[in-house]
């Protein structure tokens, strides 16, 4: 029989209302909803104890990396992060975010977001994020991480070398757009084949 329920977590009267956090129930599985950038559910020992899942909408990336990512790392059983609706538009913000994930989240999800129609966004998370193991419900292939190592490190490579010139992996010349795009291709080409 599955058990569904949800409990609205009230903010204390004198904070502005910032969103709002509700837990729910299916069965034995703990799942977060948090709904704009009210994040102190995070810090509740009781769903840090048992939440799986957290999905956050409509907050913008920069305030869920300051303010959500670190209490993420306190909630040992979460393994999934869902966000949707969060105006992600920038690969580099994203990079950033990526980074910062705690290593219990081995599942991401950033449907209904602008930067999912970039080509570039699946390699460029999975090249960010090594541990992990899904993105957008689509498991993450060995085959895959290599492409995209393959397709990030020269970049990065290049940055470290040069530590004086500011590197903008966004504003490549030509050679490393051609190099980019040969890459890519290869990438869609071995998931095609795959499927």
């Amino acid at each position: 029989m599955i058990k569904q329920y949800r409990r609205k977590m009230n903010p204390p009267a004198r904070l502005p209302m910032k969103g709002y956090a509700e837990e729910g129930i299916i069965g034995s599985t703990h799942r977060l909803y948090i709904y704009g950038a009210d994040f102190r559910a995070l810090v509740d020992p009781k769903l840090q104890e048992n939440v799986i899942e957290v999905l956050i909408q409509y907050a913008p990336l920069s305030i869920i990396q300051n303010e959500a990512v670190k209490k993420l790392s306190h909630m040992t059983k979460t393994k999934q992060l869902t966000l949707s609706h969060n105006y992600i538009t920038s690969l580099r913000e994203l990079c950033f975010f990526c980074q910062q994930l705690p290593d219990n989240i081995t599942c991401l999800s950033i449907k209904e977001n602008e930067i999912t129609s970039l080509k570039l966004y699946r390699p460029w998370v999975i090249f960010n994020a090594p541990n992990l193991t899904f993105l957008d419900g689509i498991r993450i292939s060995e085959n895959e991480r290599a492409s995209s190592d393959r397709l990030f490190r020269p970049m990065v490579s290049m940055s470290l070398r040069n530590p004086k010139k500011e590197h903008d992996f966004f504003k490549m010349n030509t050679k490393v757009k051609y190099s980019v795009r040969k890459t890519l291709s290869e990438i869609i080409e071995g998931a095609l084949l795959m499927n």
